[in-house]
């Protein structure tokens, strides 16, 4: 039916229970959340390697502390690298922000890590035998480096400026 997923998954975030059917709903959308500006004000501060226990406290934590979660193990440590700082915020901006409005893909193409991670099968729900992947797999993603971290400039925009050239693989 038009309810229907291709992948057999459905999103529990947002979902208003009280609608019977069509996914209409009267939840307001989403332009940003203020747990978005937390996590690029953490990212922007671990870049310019000004990370502290205070910041990490003022964004990871207080978006921890909002979803009911203690810190525990993901209290701030000192002994952390800006590596290890970058590897969590992203993990949390993962976490965070899964599944709202495309901002996953606009973070692996920023971070340029889009082709270590979106190159592969795409999986569905999981029917018949676990070991059976006939199914499952919906799509066979190819990410190429080399074309899709840049947009192609539209022909108008080149027709208005000569000197502008079409990126590489468009």
């Amino acid at each position: 039916g038009t309810n229907a997923t291709q992948t057999g998954y459905y999103l529990k975030k947002y979902f208003d229970h009280t609608v019977p059917e069509n996914f209409n709903s009267g939840l307001n959308l989403i332009v940003i959340r203020y747990a978005d500006v937390l996590l690029m004000y953490a990212e922007a501060k671990n870049e310019l390697n000004q990370m502290n226990e205070q910041i990490w406290n003022q964004t990871i934590g207080a978006i921890r502390d909002r979803a009911g979660l203690e810190l525990g193990a993901q209290a701030f440590n000192p002994g952390w690298s800006q590596a290890d700082l970058r590897e969590l915020i992203r993990n949390e901006r993962r976490i965070e922000l899964a599944m709202e409005g495309g901002l996953r893909i606009h973070d692996l193409r920023r971070w340029r890590i889009a082709e270590d991670v979106l190159n592969g099968p795409v999986h569905g729900a999981p029917y018949g035998s676990p070991t059976d992947d006939i199914g499952m797999i919906l799509n066979q993603r190819s990410f190429n480096p080399d074309r899709d971290y840049l947009w192609p400039i539209p022909l108008a925009e080149r027709d208005l400026n000569s000197n502008l050239e079409q990126n590489p693989g468009y």
